[in-house]
């Protein structure tokens, strides 16, 4: 269906993809000095990844908001501080992105409709 219905679908599962995208990515932020924290963050975010449509509202709004967050994370804040820090969780975390971007990029959108393709015993080969 195509339409003024379609495209507010769209436009509403656009929205909830970006902010999807940055929760997860600030909340993988805050607990990525934990194994645990780092490992849930990422494969919450590839499975998210995964599960949204493969179109321009879905999954490259989802990744680009994670990596917005995380480079706003990753940039000094005026105290001279960061929130994420130059450790190996650190590195981790930065890399979760370019899994997050792969993912999106190489990952299939579920199961392909089947071609109509003749039986074995029919065809449109004539002698």
């Amino acid at each position: 269906m195509t339409g003024p219905r379609s495209l507010v679908a769209a436009a509403s599962v656009a929205l909830l993809a970006a902010v999807a995208g940055a929760l997860s990515s600030a909340a993988t932020a805050l607990v990525h000095h934990y194994w645990w924290g780092l490992a849930w963050g990422v494969v919450a975010g590839v499975l998210a990844v995964r599960a949204l449509p493969a179109r321009w509202w879905g999954r490259p709004l989802f990744v680009g908001a994670w990596l917005v967050v995380t480079y706003v994370v990753l940039t000094g804040r005026p105290e001279g501080d960061f929130l994420v820090a130059d450790t190996v969780e650190g590195y981790l975390y930065l890399g979760s992105g370019l899994l997050l971007v792969l993912v999106a990029v190489t990952g299939r959108s579920g199961p392909r409709p089947q071609q109509n393709v003749p039986s074995a015993g029919a065809s449109s080969y004539t002698r």
